[in-house]
Order: structure tokens, then sequence, then C-alpha cells
């Protein structure tokens, strides 16, 4: 395969020039120094980022919970699917059904957060 290609085209793209490429100051440049030139603090950061790790946990909770519990389902299901599995749940067991464990997810926002 290597032996169709044009030489020229494998040395242009030679090994150094790739490494080149790929270690350009912005790309090494760390975020939160960038950030602190504009005047971001790193504790502002860290907030936006816990908040933003809770809004994606509050919108996938429900649709870990019911793939969990499809998962857990033995022969007999009782569920039909996942939209049967989400009705279900929310009509036996409401909102709190459908958001069963959200605090611990919640807790372990702070983890994203801190990298």
């Amino acid at each position: 395969v290597i032996s169709s290609f044009n030489d020229s085209r494998l040395l242009r793209y030679s090994e150094e020039s790739l490494v080149s490429k790929l270690t350009t100051p912005a790309l090494t440049t760390p975020v939160i120094a960038s950030a602190q030139e504009i005047g971001i603090s790193p504790l502002h950061l860290f907030w936006s980022s816990s908040a933003a790790s809770a809004a994606g946990i509050l919108l996938t909770n429900p649709l870990w919970l019911v793939k969990t519990r499809l998962q857990l389902e033995t022969d007999n299901s009782r569920y039909r699917g996942v939209i049967d599995a989400g009705f279900r749940i929310f009509r036996q067991e409401r909102l709190q059904g459908l958001y069963r464990g959200l605090l611990p997810a919640l807790v372990l926002t702070c983890e994203g957060a801190l990298q």
C-alpha cells in the first residue's frame, strides 16, 4: 500500500513536520492560562464546568435510569421498550422515579470540573 503513494507526499508529511504541527503554541497553551488573560478566574471556570455537568446530568439521568431498568429485566419483561419503560416509570413513580440516583451523580460532577 505504501509503495503506491508518491514518495514526495510521504516526505512532505514526515514525522517531524507532523510533530511540529501538533505542538504549536496554540495547542499546548493550557485553557486556564488563556482564561486568566481575559479575566476569568479558575474558580469561575470550576463553577461553570460544574453547572454544565449538572445540566447534562439533569437532562440524561432519566435516560440512564430507563436504560438500567431495561438491562436489569429478566425474561418476563414488564416493559415493551424504551418509551414504554419511561412512561410506566413516570406513571408509577412520578418524576421522583425518573430521577432516582440523581444526588450521587451530582456529587460526582465535581470530579469532572476539577480536571
